[in-house]
């Protein structure tokens, strides 16, 4: 059964536009039924701070720990995330 998760994504115009067309992205990659892999880079250290806030509880997500995103990143290389089975 479906459910819904409404989240408020805020950041600049610039950053918003590609963040919206992945989203289309993977909207129609589950219509036409295909699976692909998806590279995200995120320049977090200036433009590219989107900021995301559950609007059911009106909180910003928090931050994952800084140690435990350093230490996959070290052991990985890469963050990886399936989306549907």
């Amino acid at each position: 059964m479906k459910t819904s998760v409404l989240i408020k994504v805020e950041g600049h115009e610039a950053e918003l536009k590609p963040f919206i067309k992945l989203c289309q992205y993977i909207q129609s990659f589950g219509a036409y039924g295909m699976s692909r892999t998806v590279h995200v880079n995120t320049d977090g250290d200036g433009s590219g701070r989107l900021s995301f806030t559950d609007m059911t509880s009106k909180e910003e997500f928090p931050n994952l720990d800084y140690d435990s995103i350093k230490k996959l990143e070290d052991e990985l290389g890469e963050y990886n995330v399936d989306i549907g089975e």
